[in-house]
């Protein structure tokens, strides 16, 4: 599959930097309103709207080229480290949910990793990344990451999210259609699923504990 050539794929992880779980990756998707190329544009607009700072978050809109989004996500004013540590794991979280749910062949590359850890095989990113290239020795033993792969574990949220959520309508579905229930219900529940997942938000209690 295509979608898996960009990744390192061993029993126990799936590494990857370039591919669809890269934020640099094309993917459409509307986010808070607005058209989005990839999830980075689409981060770093939330991160410009988390210091209010509308004037660099309408260039963020008007650009799309990850690299450039970068480079005006750095220029973000009142940017404050503290407040944006504490605020950036629910911001990749809530944009990569949006990214996934409008991109449904992405979606089902992310949930057939299974339970396997995804991490970002970055030499350069020590945040989101692990800080060591896939083809480096010793990457499978998670003792010697470099980095805290905060990307992986977002994707991993995500992934467990989505899991849930399809048992979760896949189970109403199945009632409604066992007991024969062809009526306003089996339109309900799909419009419940839809609207679950649309409305889903990123809360600090779903914040992985620090290892």
């Amino acid at each position: 599959m295509d979608n898996l050539k960009f990744m390192k794929i061993t029993n126990k992880h799936v590494f990857f930097w370039s591919g669809i779980f890269s934020n640099w990756h094309p993917a459409s998707f509307q986010f808070c309103g607005n058209n989005f190329a990839n999830s980075e544009q689409a981060f770093m607009w939330s991160k410009a709207i988390t210091f209010n700072d509308e004037e660099t978050a309408a260039l963020i809109l008007k650009e799309i080229n990850p690299k450039e989004v970068k480079k005006l996500g750095r220029l973000i004013k009142g940017f404050d480290e503290i407040t944006w540590n504490e605020k950036r794991y629910g911001c990749m979280y809530n944009v990569l949910l949006d990214k996934f749910m409008q991109n449904e062949e992405m979606l089902q590359v992310l949930l057939a990793t299974g339970d396997k850890i995804l991490a970002e095989a970055s030499p350069y990113d020590k945040i989101w990344g692990i800080g060591m290239d896939e083809n480096e020795p010793g990457i499978e033993d998670e003792s010697n990451w470099k980095g805290e792969n905060l990307l992986g574990r977002v994707l991993m949220d995500v992934r467990e999210y989505y899991r849930e959520f399809n048992e979760y309508v896949g189970g109403r579905l199945a009632i409604a259609l066992f007991k024969g229930e062809f009526n306003d219900e089996l339109f309900t529940i799909i419009r419940m699923a839809e609207a679950r997942g649309q409305k889903y938000q990123w809360e600090e209690s779903n914040k992985p504990k620090e290892k």
